[in-house]
């Protein structure tokens, strides 16, 4: 039809060309930077701290939502509704299977059907949220945007927590008939301060919550906002993240400043990334060599708020890497292991959490998964100095951040949610394909008349469009310029 531009087909609102999503480079302006409805309302509902019983499960509005929509998301996931499934996809899927196989060997029917149900819909829930709701460039930027918004907003309950020991919103919470909330854990101060939990069940797990946000939005909104104003917010993030007085958190926030730091100065380089893990290796090595113990904790050690916790969590990893190779397969679930009688057992890392008590494949099918994608995100071709580039910046220096901190906290309930929800949010692209626009087109050449052309063989013909280009009629359109992206 003359004056219309001919489009890819649309799934859920994303325009998708052969299974992968077809972004422009740049988004397509502030105005189509909104978080999609349905990932606001996930958002919104991991940060109500509110538990009710259904039946013998212990819920909360996140888990109830997950539990309803689990079996649709993964029909439209495992449907190619949400672009192809990826081998991250199926890794996932193994991963949430092994755990659950590990728990039915360890434990009765009774306690594994529950205990499984609850985290399957936590864990499973967050991912195949994050899947469905986040799925192109715009959706992601208005994510970002509406992350900061949230903690920028927060900020005067954290500092009335921190400076007088009390919780806020899990106080109102609990005023409602037939509700309750999280406890105070009442850690003794740092610093003269409190450590802040604002809406989380522990404060590491606010910290974790706000850590995400630093570098991501840094990177991701430049050159969307003021200089000024990026800055500003991001200071607000950062100090966020340091009420939570952790030193995980914290050392999240400082590796994400020197990844930025990184690749500001070897900007120039052509694979600054793969020039920095061998640089890493290599500095990591002379490390081992040169301390008494692994050089993941004589940094951690120096990096601490309290280095008796960063001496404790060196104990729990000689001890727990001791019980792994015991028990490998299923791990021990909730069964005591051998640890020294002044340590109460509880795992400041997730890592080793999941292995010691649901076996190795159950770690290394997640390990794996976040690696890989990282990988594979960081490895795209997009256009350098686009906002697709930052944004795929962004994501990957928070994964990474995340992905080290995880060794040194331990994650569950809502945060977990998030956890899964944030990862499974920047999938989009590992298929994500630029818009080629006009420079998919032919190259243009003498205009021609309107209507069929001759030549003395018969009808002319004209070349055809380049592979993934999308044809342009001449003249001005009778419809939209282009679709949602």
């Amino acid at each position: 039809m003359a004056g219309v531009r001919t489009l890819p087909a649309q799934a859920g609102g994303v325009l998708m060309r052969d299974g992968h999503v077809v972004v422009r480079p740049d988004g397509a302006g502030r105005a189509a930077q909104r978080m999609p409805f349905f990932a606001l309302v996930v958002f919104i509902a991991l940060l109500i701290p509110a538990f009710f019983h259904l039946g013998t499960l212990l819920m909360t509005p996140s888990r109830l939502l997950f539990l309803l929509l689990i079996p649709l998301l993964l029909l439209k996931l495992l449907g190619k509704q949400y672009g192809r499934v990826t081998y991250i996809d199926w890794m996932i899927l193994f991963h949430m299977s092994w755990f659950t196989l590990s728990v039915f060997v360890n434990a009765s029917a009774g306690v594994a059907v529950t205990y499984t149900g609850v985290n399957t819909v936590i864990l499973l829930g967050g991912y195949l949220a994050g899947r469905a709701a986040i799925r192109d460039l715009d959706q992601f930027l208005g994510f970002v945007r509406f992350f900061a918004f949230v903690l920028t907003l927060s900020l005067p309950f954290i500092l009335y927590e921190t400076l007088t020991g009390h919780l806020t919103i899990p106080k109102l919470i609990e005023m409602i008939p037939g509700l309750t909330s999280n406890k105070d854990v009442q850690y003794p101060r740092r610093m003269g301060l409190d450590r802040v939990q604002f809406v989380f069940v522990h404060p590491i797990h606010f910290g974790f919550f706000c850590s995400l946000s630093v570098g991501l939005f840094f990177v991701a909104m430049k050159q969307q906002m003021g200089s000024f104003r990026l800055w500003a917010q991001t200071a607000v993030l950062a100090l966020a993240t340091f009420f939570s007085l952790s030193s995980g958190p914290f050392l999240s926030m400082v590796i994400q400043f020197l990844l930025i730091m990184w690749l500001y100065v070897m900007r120039n380089l052509q694979r600054p990334w793969m020039t920095l893990a061998w640089l890493c290796l290599g500095l990591y090595v002379v490390l081992e060599v040169a301390s008494n113990g692994p050089a993941l904790y004589v940094i951690i050690t120096k990096l601490a708020f309290n280095s008796g916790t960063a001496n404790a969590r060196r104990v729990l990893l000689d001890y727990g890497i001791d019980q792994v190779i015991a028990t490998p397969v299923f791990g021990i679930f909730k069964r005591p292991w051998n640890l020294p009688p002044w340590m109460t057992g509880s795992l400041d890392n997730y890592w080793l959490g999941l292995a010691v008590a649901f076996g190795f494949p159950t770690f290394f099918s997640q390990f794996a998964a976040f690696i890989l994608a990282i990988v594979a995100i960081a490895k795209r071709d997009f256009p350098k100095g686009s906002t697709l580039d930052r944004v795929r910046t962004a994501w990957v220096i928070s994964m990474i951040s995340a992905t080290l901190t995880l060794g040194t906290v331990f994650v569950w309930s809502e945060i977990a949610s998030f956890m899964f929800f944030f990862f499974a949010a920047g999938l989009w692209m590992m298929d994500a394909e630029v818009e080629a626009g006009d420079a998919s087109l032919p190259e243009a050449g003498p205009e021609r008349p309107r209507g069929p052309q001759y030549t003395r063989f018969g009808p002319s013909r004209q070349r055809p469009l380049a592979q993934g280009a999308i044809p342009r009629a001449h003249g001005r359109a009778s419809g939209p310029a282009h679709g949602r992206l």
